[in-house]
């Protein structure tokens, strides 16, 4: 997977929303950390003390843009989350299967249980 430079990048605000959309957690709090940048300066220089592109970048900013983002949520318990996939189908068995009574091609695999599951096909 690739990612566009800076598209994870997001302020207190985005993280807020995008949380809060969700409908599963009430979202108590999302900010700015006080001297976050400076955590991350730290960081850098522990973790990839080579990395002087984005050492400089913190340096440059001081806090203005870029730092640690808190965010704090509580989950609703008033809201049913769906069950974890826990499985992923690792035998594929080509099999026809009409889906509501339409001729649409579908076909079935097992997954690691044994248990079918239904997926588009050709």
């Amino acid at each position: 997977m690739t990612t566009r430079p800076g598209s994870l990048l997001h302020s207190p605000q985005w993280w807020h929303h995008h949380w809060s959309r969700s409908g599963i957690v009430d979202v108590e709090r999302a900010d700015a950390m006080d001297e976050g940048w400076r955590l991350w300066l730290q960081w850098q220089h522990a973790v990839a003390p080579d990395n002087a592109p984005e050492i400089q970048a913190i340096e440059a900013d001081q806090g203005r843009y870029l730092g640690y983002v808190r965010a704090v949520a509580r989950r609703r318990h008033d809201v049913k989350l769906d069950d974890p996939i826990t499985s992923i189908p690792v035998v594929y068995q080509r099999q026809p299967l009409l889906v509501d009574g339409s001729s649409t091609a579908r076909h079935a695999c097992t997954d690691s249980r044994g248990e079918s599951m239904s997926v588009a096909g050709a």
